[in-house]
């Protein structure tokens, strides 16, 4: 019996040591839009590529016994380009293989001399946000994220860089979930380091109320680089010169990424303005009429660091700093002709204006983060403190007099927020508060009428809470975000607001998946006035005219409705926006002492109405690749019972881009947007059409691009244009803008590099308010 017993045991124990000697192999094989691919094969193979074991998987996972002699692994799909693997690429856990994520690339399917290729949409609905895959598409040979940008339907890239999401005028960028105050990083992110773009505009809870659009960037995981230098030169020539430097490095040394980022910039600009105005009341009116030539020289050096340690592979603690210096100077000269009310008597007013601004910016931060297998937490600490001064000089010719303004403001920002995220096999929410406090001290060295000092002090509270739900093709997404303000502004120690706010800010979708995507979804925003436009004190604008802040000034609520639906290359968007209380300057004639002069402020209209409608597209046929964005518009809007806009006022906005490779290394693109006359509140703007050329040359292995970027080529861009028509006042003002010019980049790089964000900010929306 014993001996049964023993014998018994020994083939147990046998039979557990062969079976831990078997491996598996397991992972999942996707598309490059990451889709499950519904039917593949998976094989393994000797080194002389004859088959061991293999066979047919479903749904876009596999798992398989792995033999002993197995060297390679070989995962293929009809219609797909088959991928091999070594083994020695996978993580072992146990008796298991792991490969993680196969990526197959479409295969186009030839026909004689002829290739039939498939064109994909450029862009695909997710929810209510739109995502444009980079990594593997034409789009990751674009350049740096800004190049990039100008290919995505519906964002605006300007001359100078400055990124925009079309119709939304308040955007937020985030890289990795992190907001991205400093434009330089986005000029430093290469396309290749990009895994996607989505860009959200109708963002849920989770983002402040203060954004209209949300940016969210991914990029790639790490790469085993040392080290990445981009050296990089733009020249442009218009009316004046303008050449920006910057040495950009990112490194890893063991668990420790270090970036560092350096840029000058000497801008010019010229530019001429004829303007005007008649400003009447009741018993008086006042008509002028303004030409200037101002000129613009604009200096910036801005210096990035940041270190981030991980502890873990999904656990960093990171440490910035930034630092700005800022120097702006502008020349104004103009002739003032005043109009007497019999439209008789002309009084010429030459006047000549010399302003110089001076602003230092410190931001050091530190952050937190902690990325596990269905759940995210990071923690954000940043400080924001910029010293500003102004000096403006006013010589007015006519009247030998001689206006003066110096004041220095100082900015304190300090923000702590905290977001947690977790999914569950039932259901997704994410959590996160975040608390801020803002100090604005202006001192007035000379002022224009007396201007008190003042100070402006703003605490603010947040949280949110965002739940999501998918059942089958559908998706349900329900957020509320509360905020609580305590804002005060005095002068001369005299307390002239003292404010508490609380707003609830809900979030409502649904979203359904199918051949037809399609969501419903609602969002609450608000306008907060910047303190500039809340801080009483007199600003000088012309002999005869000043602005002036209101610190009774309200924020505005905009109520939206959207709905989205996308079939194949076609996407778009309805929406309807309801505003309370929407800021507006106005126009007031006053008289002191026997002088006539205007007052600029600013007001609440109780509501506005407005309907938008935008739709794009992308195509492409042979060797050329273009898209399209449509964008129409129409408010209704009346102020002390006047009319200014209703349905019937349509604006259309239109923006093309056509690209294509011309030889070995080398793309063209043109870029084309037309902008008809339209109302916005009061000011009803011009049409504009833009016409850009943009050509890239690649050389020395991709390392050298030479880009020539030329704007504006037909000089037809009216940036400024416009008529201002208010209840007391009408201005027209037509500005003959330095928009056309020639551009030449040159941007050195070698090395690799790790795609890790450097931003984190916390207190982004309020800065943005400075």
């Amino acid at each position: 019996m014993r001996r049964t017993f023993f014998f018994i045991m020994a083939f147990c124990l046998g039979i557990l040591y062969v079976n831990a000697q078997a491996l598996q192999i397991s992972g999942r094989v996707v598309d490059s839009l990451e889709h499950p691919i519904e039917v593949f094969d998976v094989r393994a193979l000797r080194a002389d590529s004859s088959m061991l074991a293999g066979g047919a998987f479903f749904e876009g996972s596999f798992e398989m016994e792995l033999p002993e002699e197995a060297a390679l692994i070989k995962v293929s799909s009809l219609g797909y380009v088959p991928a091999y693997l070594s083994l020695d690429l996978g993580k072992r856990e146990g008796n298991v293989v792991s490969i993680g994520a196969i990526v197959l690339d479409s295969q186009p399917a030839e026909l004689s001399e002829v290739v039939v290729s498939a064109h994909r949409p450029l862009v695909r609905f997710s929810g209510d946000s739109y995502v444009v895959d980079i990594a593997k598409t034409r789009l990751e040979n674009a350049g740096t994220f800004v190049d990039v940008a100008r290919r995505i339907p519906g964002l605006v890239v300007s001359g100078n860089g400055k990124i925009s999401v079309m119709g939304k005028p308040r955007l937020l960028i985030n890289l990795n979930g992190r907001a991205v105050r400093n434009v330089s990083e986005l000029q430093a992110l290469q396309s290749r380091q990009i895994k996607s773009v989505s860009i959200d505009r109708n963002p849920s809870a989770a983002y402040s109320a203060d954004y209209d659009a949300v940016i969210n960037i991914s990029t790639r995981d790490a790469i085993q680089d040392y080290v990445h230098i981009a050296a990089v030169n733009k020249f442009s020539m218009a009316r004046k010169l303008s050449n920006s430097s910057s040495v950009t490095l990112n490194s890893r040394i063991k668990s420790l990424d270090l970036f560092t980022d350096v840029r000058f910039s000497s801008n010019g600009n010229l530019q001429y303005d004829s303007e005007e105005k008649h400003v009447w009341s009741d018993v008086q009116e006042l008509r002028t009429s303004r030409f200037s030539e101002l000129m613009v020289r604009h200096n910036l050096l801005d210096i990035s660091q940041t270190a981030e340690y991980h502890f873990r592979p999904q656990t960093a603690l990171g440490l910035g700093y930034r630092l700005s210096v800022t120097e702006q100077n502008i020349e104004k000269e103009q002739d003032y002709s005043v109009v007497s009310a019999d439209h008789q008597a002309l009084t010429t007013l030459p006047v000549s204006v010399h302003s110089s601004m001076k602003r230092t910016d410190h931001n050091p931060s530190l952050y937190f983060t902690n990325k596990g297998k269905n759940c995210f937490l990071g923690i954000y600490a940043d400080y924001y403190g910029a010293s500003l001064k102004n000096s403006q000089h006013v010589s007015e010719k006519a009247a030998n007099r001689n206006v003066s303004q110096d004041f220095t403001d100082h900015y304190d920002v300090f923000g702590l927020k905290g977001d947690f995220s977790h999914r569950l096999s039932f259901l997704s929410y994410a959590l996160g508060v975040k608390i801020s406090c803002i100090k604005d001290r202006g001192t007035y060295l000379s002022g224009y009428e007396d201007t008190p000092d003042s100070r402006l002090e703003s605490r603010s509270f947040a949280t949110y809470v965002n739940l999501r739900k998918t059942v089958g093709k559908v998706s349900f997404a329900a957020g509320l975000r509360y905020e609580r303000e305590h804002s005060q502004s005095s002068d001369n120690d005299r307390v002239v607001s003292d404010t508490v706010y609380n707003h609830l800010f809900p979030y409502l979708s649904i979203a359904a998946n199918g051949s037809v995507k399609a969501s419903l979804s609602y969002s609450r925003r608000i306008y907060r006035p910047t303190y500039n436009q809340l801080i009483v004190k007199s600003v000088y604008i012309d002999p005869l005219s000043y602005s002036i802040g209101n610190p009774l000034l309200k924020s505005a609520l905009v109520d939206i409705v959207s709905f989205s639906v996308q079939k194949g290359i076609f996407a778009g968007t309805v929406s309807y926006e309801q505003y309370h209380n929407k800021k507006a300057q106005v126009a007031v004639l006053e008289e002191r002492n026997g002088t006539q002069r205007v007052r600029f402020t600013y007001d609440n209209i109780p509501h506005v109405h407005r309907l938008v409608l935008y739709t794009m597209c992308n195509y492409g046929t042979g060797n050329i690749r273009g898209n399209t964005t449509l964008m129409l518009s129409s408010s209704r809007m009346n102020y002390e019972g006047v009319v200014y806009s209703t349905f019937k006022d349509i604006g259309l906005y239109l923006k093309s881009n056509l690209e294509t490779s011309l030889w070995k290394g080398a793309s063209s693109m043109l870029s084309a947007a037309y902008r008809n006359a339209q109302h916005n509140d009061f000011y009803y703007h011009r049409a504009s059409f833009n016409f850009s050329l943009y050509l890239t040359q690649d050389l020395f292995q991709n390392r050298l691009r030479i880009s020539v970027q030329a704007e504006d080529i037909f000089k037809t861009a009216r940036v400024n244009n416009w008529v201002q028509n208010m209840q007391r006042a009408r201005i027209v003002m037509d500005t003959n803008a330095d928009s056309r010019f020639i551009g030449l980049s040159l941007r050195y790089t070698f090395g690799r590099s790790k795609a890790k964000s450097q931003a984190r900010s916390s207190i982004q929306e309020e800065t943005d308010r400075l």
